[in-house]
């Protein structure tokens, strides 16, 4: 009987591990999906799109990925509303870590990462805001180290 049950409690902890969600499937639960566009790359899909990127800082970035996620709010209404949903979500879960927080004008910018351990991390969360305008949530997930965040933002500022 008792090994029924330790293996009962073993097989329940590995399903919940295994169903574990990331905050962009945790914050689409909590809200209307009629209030917001959503786009949801895997992993096949960003590994064709490493194939064909020719510039190797972001095919670095690419492969570190597993999960990329775009939630879109375009609703005025609805993106405020949605914006302090998903902060007050971020500071409910104590796993994330503050990167960035910024705000100019009517934009606001705030990038989580659970905690990163060795300047790595498993998932980072970008949230801009444009008051009366949109929200936009970026989710990623993956091995991801934090500083090749800076040196893709860079590279991408100078293919423009």
């Amino acid at each position: 009987m008792k090994k029924k049950f330790i293996t009962l409690i073993i097989c329940i902890i590995c399903i919940s591990t295994a169903n574990a969600q990331n905050f962009s499937t945790e914050f689409l639960s909590s809200v209307n999906q009629r209030d917001v566009s959503v786009v949801t790359v895997n992993q096949s899909m960003i590994e064709s799109l490493r194939r064909r990127e020719t510039n190797r800082d972001i095919q670095a970035f690419l492969s570190e990925l597993n999960f990329l996620r775009i939630i879109s709010a375009d609703n005025p209404r609805n993106a405020v509303r949605l914006y302090e949903n998903a902060v007050s979500a971020l500071r409910e879960n104590a796993g994330f870590e503050e990167l960035l927080s910024m705000e100019e004008g009517r934009q606001r910018v705030k990038i989580v990462a659970l905690t990163p351990e060795n300047n790595r991390t498993p998932e980072i969360v970008m949230i801009s805001y444009i008051s009366n305008a949109s929200l936009t949530i970026v989710n990623i997930t993956g091995d991801i180290d934090i500083s090749d965040l800076s040196q893709l933002a860079t590279t991408i500022r100078n293919l423009r």
